[in-house]
C-alpha cells in the first residue's frame, strides 16, 4: 500500500499504481512463502505440512520406499555392526582410570608376550619402574561338586591387580597384594554378572563358599558392573590369586616351574615418563631376571638363547586380546567391504530418487505454476530425503542390532 501511495503522490494513476506495486512485489503466494521463511511458528507449521506430504507421497509408491529403505537399511546396518566390533575388539579403551598409562610387557615381540610364574616373580622383586604391575592368566574353572563339569571363565591374577587398574569393588573388597602369598588360602572375586546370575544380587554371598575345580573358595567381593577384565574378547566370572594355582591344578611346585607359559604381564606408567625411557629401564633389568630365571632342563644351545631375551613395552590401553592379533585384519577388510556396500546403496536409492523426480515433472511444474516459490519445491523434496534416510537408519539399527551378536 505504501508502494501504491507513492506511486500515486508522483503521477500515476490509481488503477496503474495498484498494478506497479503488485509487478514490484511478485505473486501473492510467492510473497506469502517467503513471509512465512521468517516466522518461527509458521516456518515450522510448514515444515510439518512438507513432512505430511512426503510421508503421503512414499505412501503412495510403496514399491520406491521399501526398495529404497531396505537398500539404506542394510548399508547401514551392515556398517554399524562391523564398527561396534572394531570398536570394541581395536578401537575402545578399557573401563579403568588413565588407560592411556598401561603398557603391555613382551619379550622382544609384541606377539611373544606369554612369561612363566618365575619370570613374573623376577621382575615384580626387580621393578623400579612402573607405578603398578599386574599379572595374570586366563583358565577355565570347575563349579561342579561331581558328576558332569560345570565350566566358567575365570582368571588367576597376582595381588595388585585391582590397584594397579584402579578398579573399585561393587560389593566387599578386592584381592589386596597380602592375598597373593605362598601357601594362601582360597580366596575369589566374583564379576558383577556372576553375582546377579548365582545369588540374584544378595550381599549375602560375601563369605560364602564356592567350590572351584573341587577346591572350597571364599567369596570376598563383586566388581563393579562396568569391568570384565583385560583380556578384549573374554569376560571371566572369577579372580583368584595366583598363589592359589597350586590348589587348583593339585600340583604343589607348580609355581616354580621354569618352562610352564601361561602368564601375561602388564604395567602402569608413572606420571611424565614416557614409553621409550621406561623401554629402557627394562631392558637394563632384563639380563639379572633372564639370569635367575633360567630353565635348568633345557639344552645349552637353548639357554643361551633364553638369556639374550630382552624385555619391551607397548602401549595397551585397550587391553590384550588373541581375537584382536587373530581377527583385527579381516575385521578392517570386512570394514572396507560393508563401506563399499553402503556407497553402492546410496548410488543406487539416487538413482530411484532421480527416475522418481523425472516422474514427477508434471506435479513439480503445476506448484511453481500456482505460486510455489523454487526454494519450497526444493524443501519438500529433501524433506523426502531425509524421511527415507531416517526410516533407513531405522532398520540399520534392528539390523545391526540383530547382526553384531
Amino acid at each position: 500500500q505504501e508502494t501504491t501511495d507513492r506511486l500515486i503522490e508522483s503521477g500515476m494513476a490509481p488503477e496503474a499504481a495498484a498494478r506497479e506495486a503488485a509487478s514490484r512485489f511478485g505473486h501473492r503466494a510467492t510473497v506469502k512463502d517467503r513471509t512465512r521463511d521468517f516466522n518461527v511458528a509458521l516456518w515450522l507449521e510448514s515444515l510439518g505440512q512438507d513432512l505430511r506430504y512426503a510421508l503421503r507421497t512414499l505412501r503412495s509408491a510403496p514399491g520406491f520406499t521399501l526398495v529404497a529403505v531396505l537398500s539404506l537399511g542394510l548399508g547401514i546396518g551392515a556398517n554399524t555392526a562391523i564398527f561396534s566390533l572394531l570398536d570394541t575388539v581395536l578401537f575402545r579403551s578399557l573401563p579403568v582410570a588413565q588407560p592411556e598409562q598401561l603398557v603391555k610387557l613382551s619379550m622382544g615381540d609384541p606377539q611373544n608376550d606369554v612369561f612363566t610364574n618365575p619370570l613374573w616373580e623376577a621382575i615384580r622383586d626387580q621393578d623400579r619402574t612402573f607405578n603398578g604391575l599386574l599379572a595374570f592368566g586366563g583358565d577355565r574353572f570347575n563349579l561342579a561338586s561331581s558328576g558332569p563339569a560345570r565350566l566358567v571363565d575365570g582368571t588367576l591374577v597376582n595381588g595388585g591387580f585391582f590397584s594397579t587398574l584402579a578398579i573399585q569393588p561393587a560389593l566387599g573388597r578386592l584381592l589386596q597384594p597380602a592375598d597373593d602369598q605362598r601357601g594362601c588360602p582360597g580366596l575369589v572375586v566374583i564379576s558383577y554378572g556372576f553375582w546377579q546370575r548365582e545369588f540374584a544380587g544378595n550381599a549375602g554371598a560375601l563369605g560364602r563358599q564356592l567350590l572351584i575345580n573341587r577346591q572350597s573358595f571364599t567369596v570376598i567381593g563383586v566388581t563393579a558392573r562396568s569391568f570384565s577384565g583385560v583380556e578384549v574378547g573374554r569376560a571371566p566370572e572369577l579372580y583368584v590369586p595366583i598363589c592359589s594355582e597350586p590348589l587348583l591344578s593339585g600340583d604343589p611346585g607348580s609355581l616354580d616351574q621354569r618352562s610352564s607359559w601361561w602368564l601375561q604381564i602388564m604395567g602402569r606408567l608413572p606420571e611424565g615418563m614416557t614409553l621409550a625411557q621406561a623401554g629402557e629401564r627394562l631392558a637394563a633389568m632384563a639380563p639379572a631376571v633372564y639370569s635367575a630365571t633360567l630353565p635348568t632342563d633345557w639344552e645349552a644351545s637353548q639357554q643361551q638363547e633364553y638369556l639374550k631375551r630382552t624385555l619391551t613395552l607397548s602401549p595397551a590401553p585397550a587391553g590384550v586380546s588373541d581375537v584382536r592379533n587373530q581377527y583385527s585384519t579381516a575385521l578392517l577388510v570386512l570394514m572396507g567391504l560393508v563401506g563399499v556396500v553402503l556407497l553402492i546403496a546410496c548410488a543406487n536409492v539416487a538413482n530411484l530418487l532421480l527416475a522418481r523426480a523425472a516422474s514427477r515433472q508434471r506435479e513439480i511444474a503445476m506448484r511453481l505454476a500456482i505460486g510455489a516459490s523454487r526454494g519450497r519445491v526444493i524443501r519438500q523434496a529433501l524433506t523426502e530425503s531425509l524421511v527415507l534416510s531416517l526410516m533407513g537408519a531405522a532398520v540399520g539399527l534392528v539390523f545391526a542390532r540383530w547382526s553384531s551378536r
